[in-house]
């Protein structure tokens, strides 16, 4: 079955989000064994509780435990394409992260102040951006400090607020935990940028990202009244290059495009992809003289470019439309129009042009 574009960005975007909770939990599993270690280390042994006791019962039941969760979350989380739907999954997901949570909570009861890590996956499930999904982790969250409160849990009675220094690194603790969420939560939010405005075979940014950029220099345009330029880019018979030699084969040629704007582009040059075989650059502060004269070395490096195929190493071509911004449009559409007439007066004039308009 094939996914729709719309399904598929969801599923990319799920699985962006399930990639955070996982690494997330990992770093703070791994906060979790340095902590519990160093109360392991500072621990001295009673007569209730000896020191291979609480190695046992307070180290690495705790430290297995949560183990064995995060490898069944990372299971669930890999195969769920196969077998689950995202709702299931995340459901999974926040029963995993709350039974995580709930092996300190529960090990560890005689400390107060321990029950602010079922606040934890409140923070963690967030990161879906599904209301429902926040005020169902609340209700969680509040049903397990209820039930922590209540005498019938197993406790101890003896040691953690007398250790020198505990509180200390227990806030430590807590604190590394909410900054590994947070800065997950940060790299991931910088992920989804990426693939929101990034086209996923070339690299180079999508259409969305062009018209974004394109009415950002038109706005500064109404400031400084400095001229900019766009072209446009097609591929020559590309439709014939994709039925002789295979899609596969035609998505080379577009990443060999792709590659030489990329090369040529200055600093402040924008290239896209623009949407199938055609593509797209904004030169900030250039005329349409200096616009032309990179569009044509653009031309003339792909041109040289040969492509391995079947048949042997084929080289292909591609028209070139330019337009300059030098006056205020409409809209940045009516502004493309004017460069999109001049890749077709290219086409129109035999391909393998550089064309501008008027």
């Amino acid at each position: 079955m094939r996914l729709k574009a719309s399904d598929k960005n969801e599923q990319q975007e799920m699985d962006i989000w399930n990639g955070v909770i996982l690494a997330s939990m990992w770093r703070i599993y791994i906060i979790c064994v340095v902590v519990q270690l160093l109360c392991l280390f500072t621990y001295k042994p009673t007569s209730e509780c000896s020191y291979l006791t609480y190695f046992e019962i307070y180290f690495l039941l705790p430290v297995a435990a949560q183990g064995i969760l995060l490898l069944l979350l990372k299971l669930f989380i890999r195969y769920k394409s196969e077998y689950l739907s995202d709702y299931v999954l995340d459901v999974v997901s926040i029963i995993i992260s709350n039974l995580f949570f709930s092996v300190l909570v529960l090990i560890h009861s005689n400390m107060s102040y321990i029950t602010v890590m079922l606040m934890a996956p409140i923070a963690l499930v967030s990161v879906y951006k599904v209301q429902g999904l926040i005020w169902i982790q609340l209700v969680v969250s509040t049903v397990l400090y209820v039930a922590s409160r209540f005498p019938f849990l197993p406790r101890v009675t003896y040691w953690m607020d007398e250790m020198p220094g505990l509180r200390i690194i227990t806030f430590l603790a807590l604190a590394f935990v909410f900054a590994a969420v947070e800065e997950q939560v940060r790299k991931s939010s910088l992920q989804l940028n990426i693939q929101v405005w990034k086209d996923s075979l070339t690299h180079l940014y999508n259409h969305e990202a062009f018209y974004e950029e394109l009415e950002e220099n038109m706005e500064k345009f109404k400031t400084d009244q400095e001229p900019f330029s766009i072209l446009i880019a097609d591929i020559d018979n590309f439709k014939m290059v994709n039925d002789t030699y295979g899609h596969a084969y035609g998505d080379e040629v577009i990443r060999a495009v792709a590659r030489v704007m990329e090369k040529n582009r200055g600093s402040r040059d924008f290239a896209a992809r623009y949407g199938g075989e055609e593509f797209a650059m904004i030169l900030p502060r250039k005329q349409v003289g200096e616009a032309i004269l990179m569009a044509d070395k653009i031309r003339r490096e792909f041109g040289a470019i040969n492509i391995e195929s079947k048949d042997g190493p084929k080289s292909f071509s591609i028209s070139i439309g330019v337009a300059e911004y030098n006056k205020p449009y409409r809209t940045s559409s009516s502004f493309f129009e004017e460069a999109d007439q001049a890749l077709y007066k290219a086409k129109a004039g035999g391909k393998n042009k550089v064309c501008c308009y008027k």
